[in-house]
């Protein structure tokens, strides 16, 4: 029986007769590549090649489809391994879900450094503290009677809520100068506008943390703001005020919110800064309805645009 030897015409290591490939090397056959080669003889003596050319024996490395031929797995393996895998999604949604059930979750866009740097903040409210607010009285108001609307907005301000104090607290502490009031007042404002503006046809307004799930119009905005500066230590009023609109030549009704500073607040945009004195006190005016506007910052071209005609402190 003649024993074939092969060998690679590149590096001379042993291969097999269907390789197409050196493993050893990586060098590649041709078709006739291994007739160059003599067999050995089976003598009975120890086999010499009938070519003087030197064998030199390698051990046999698998290659690397043969690894991957051994990495295979059986049907029942994948099918417990797509078990396992529905198990895991349909667990991570029912816990998802089951968090979205009993929570109220709600991320805000603001911005600190007076307007110069984003940051984003992610609420959560109990579903049934939430469902809790919601069910309690809504007294209804009319602005026939301008007087009698800002002490009943005034009624839905909570300036004593532990939750409002945890959400200024939070605020101020991703602003740049937490020593500096007219940024903290406009960190609290960006807060209050990244909630955004939603109208509304009836007047009916919302508790402050209603308001951050639900989104709300200019009186919304305004309790919430209120309430969150005096949460932080501050003093606020709630104005309801007529702005003339120059488009519809007519006088829109409206509420802001006035906060007290002892300085002129200076970083916006606007030529001038508008404040409502109350007893030698300056009250400056915060437009809440959209991001962008600054304490002290309106949109009116002067001041016979604006006519106030009623406020109330937020406590």
């Amino acid at each position: 029986m003649d024993i074939i030897a092969n060998f690679c015409s590149n590096c001379g290591a042993a291969v097999q007769p269907e390789w197409k490939v050196c493993p050893y090397c990586a060098f590649r056959f041709h078709a006739l590549a291994f007739s160059e080669f003599e067999p050995f003889k089976e003598t009975g003596q120890m086999a010499e090649p009938v070519s003087d050319k030197k064998i030199i024996l390698q051990p046999h490395y698998p290659s690397r489809l043969e690894l991957i031929e051994k990495k295979r797995i059986s049907k029942a393996q994948k099918k417990a391994i797509i078990i396992i895998l529905v198990i895991a999604i349909s667990g991570t949604i029912t816990g998802i879900s089951i968090y979205f059930g009993f929570n109220m979750v709600r991320t805000i866009n603001y911005y600190v450094n007076n307007g110069l740097t984003s940051r984003s903040y992610t609420y959560t409210l109990p579903r049934a503290e939430y469902d809790s607010i919601t069910r309690s009285s809504h007294p209804s108001h009319s602005y026939y009677d301008v007087g009698l609307v800002v002490e009943i907005l005034e009624s839905y301000c909570t300036p004593n809520s532990d939750e409002l104090q945890k959400i200024g607290a939070e605020v101020i502490s991703k602003c740049i100068d937490q020593q500096d009031d007219e940024e903290i007042v406009n960190a609290l404002l960006s807060f209050t506008q990244g909630i955004t503006y939603k109208s509304e046809s009836e007047d009916r307004a919302q508790y402050p943390l209603e308001t951050i799930f639900n989104k709300g119009d200019c009186e919304d905005l305004c309790i919430f703001f209120g309430s969150l500066v005096e949460a932080t230590g501050y003093s606020a009023i709630l104005l309801c005020v007529e702005v003339w609109d120059h488009e519809e030549f007519e006088w829109l009704g409206h509420v802001m919110v006035g906060v007290y500073l002892s300085f002129i607040p200076s970083e916006h945009d606007g030529t001038s800064s508008w404040y409502y004195d109350i007893g030698g006190y300056e009250y400056w005016l915060c437009e809440t309805t959209y991001q962008g506007w600054m304490v002290g910052e309106l949109s009116v071209q002067d001041s016979s645009d604006i006519n106030v005609l009623s406020y109330a402190f937020v406590d």
